[in-house]
């Protein structure tokens, strides 16, 4: 699953149940905790503002994984 198809996903739990995501950081914890194992231990020890940046930051470390692949 790509992660533009990830965050959708996301997007549509948080609708249905609001009280799961009702923070910025729930849903930052949400966002992480379907992350892959390679991605998860990139980024264990930095600390993002928002959802936003650490969305980014993923956009970014998933293309580089697939370009290492080939």
């Amino acid at each position: 699953m790509s992660v533009m198809d990830y965050v959708t996903k996301l997007n549509e739990f948080s609708r249905f149940a609001p009280v799961c995501a009702s923070t910025e950081e729930m849903r930052m914890d949400h966002f992480e905790q379907g992350w892959k194992e390679s991605i998860k231990t990139m980024v264990v020890g930095h600390t993002y503002a928002n959802f936003q940046k650490r969305y980014l930051k993923k956009v970014k470390i998933a293309r580089v994984i697939d370009e290492k692949k080939g």
